[in-house]
C-alpha cells in the first residue's frame, strides 16, 4: 500500500514537473520590409517624353499577430512552435500616369496585399531568471494565405474606357528562417512579459493565380472570360507543348488555365513585437 502511494506521489510529481515547464505566448507586432528589391516601376508620360523608375519595396512588411507554444527541456534550452498570422500592408508595384488630353492624367495602378497563416518551429536558449535575456531561431512555414492584387485603369485607352481587375495569387509550398532576441521580465511565477527584435528570410514561390473580378467603364465582363483568360499556373519551363499562345502557335486550349514562368516573392521582414506569456 505504501509503495502504491509512494510511486503515486512520484507519477504526479513528474507531471508537475512536466506542466511547469509548458508555456504558452501571445504576442503582436509590426515588421518593416527590408532588405528590399525592385516590385515594379513608377512611370510618367508628358509631352515632352517619358519617365521610368525603379519602385523598391518587399510583399514582408506588416503586422505579426501570434500563439506561442512552448517547452524548456531545462533553465536554459527549450523549443517553441509559433501559429502566427501575418496581415501585410498594401505594396504598389506599378503607377503610370499619362495626360489625358483636357489638362489632366489618367492613371493605371497595381497594389497587391498578403495574407498568411504560418507555422514557426524554433529552439530557445535564454539566460534565465526573473530578468531573462533570449534567442531563439528555426524555420518559418507558410501554410495558408494569399495576395490579391487590384489594377486599375482609369481609362489611358479611350476605345477600351476605364478597366478594373482583381487577382488573387497562391503560392507553392516553401521554407524560410526567422528568428529572434528579446528581454522577458517575470511579473509572477506564472505571467512574464516580453519584447524582441526578430527577421524573417522568405521568398515564396508562384503556384496559381485567378481573376477574380473584371469590369470595364463599371460592368461586369466576368462571363465574357475563358479559363485560358482567368486562370494562370506557373511552370519551370515553356514551350511549342505549352498551353501559352506566346509559345504554342498551333494548339492553345482556351478551357485550360494558361502557362507561364514561375517566379518568387520577398517577404524578407524586420520585426518588433511585444507579448505576455504563461507558464502552465
Amino acid at each position: 500500500m505504501k509503495k502504491g502511494l509512494l510511486l503515486g506521489a512520484l507519477l504526479l510529481g513528474a507531471g508537475a514537473v512536466s506542466a511547469q515547464n509548458l508555456y504558452v505566448g501571445l504576442q503582436g507586432g509590426y515588421g518593416i520590409g527590408t532588405p528590399s528589391e525592385v516590385v515594379g516601376t513608377t512611370t510618367v508620360v508628358t509631352a515632352s517624353g517619358q519617365t521610368e523608375t525603379n519602385s523598391y519595396g518587399t510583399f514582408g512588411e506588416g503586422a505579426n499577430i501570434g500563439l506561442n507554444v512552448g517547452y524548456m527541456f531545462s533553465e536554459h534550452v527549450g523549443a517553441e512552435l509559433g501559429f502566427n498570422y501575418f496581415l501585410g500592408s498594401t505594396v504598389e508595384s506599378n503607377n503610370t500616369t499619362i495626360p489625358n488630353g483636357t489638362g489632366g492624367v489618367n492613371t493605371v495602378t497595381v497594389n497587391s496585399k498578403s495574407t498568411q497563416f504560418r507555422l514557426a518551429p524554433s529552439l530557445v536558449v535564454t539566460t534565465g531568471g526573473d530578468f531573462a535575456l533570449y534567442g531563439k531561431g528555426g524555420l518559418v512555414l507558410p501554410v495558408g494565405g494569399s495576395t490579391v492584387t487590384e489594377y486599375r485603369d482609369s481609362g489611358t485607352n479611350p476605345l477600351v474606357g476605364s478597366v478594373e481587375q482583381d487577382f488573387e495569387s497562391k503560392g507553392a509550398m516553401s521554407i524560410g528562417f526567422q528568428g529572434a532576441m528579446g528581454v522577458s521580465y517575470n511579473l509572477s511565477d506564472k505571467l512574464s512579459l516580453f519584447g524582441e527584435l526578430g527577421a524573417v528570410n522568405l521568398r515564396i514561390k508562384s503556384d496559381t493565380r485567378s481573376v477574380t473580378a473584371y469590369r470595364v467603364d463599371g460592368t461586369d465582363q466576368m462571363s465574357n472570360l475563358d479559363t485560358y483568360d482567368k486562370e494562370t499556373v506557373y511552370v519551370e519551363e515553356l514551350g511549342p507543348n505549352s498551353n501559352n499562345g506566346a509559345y504554342n502557335l498551333t494548339s492553345v486550349d482556351e478551357n485550360k488555365a494558361r502557362e507561364e514562368l514561375s517566379n518568387s516573392t520577398n517577404y524578407n521582414a524586420m520585426f518588433i513585437s511585444i507579448g505576455v506569456k504563461f507558464s502552465l
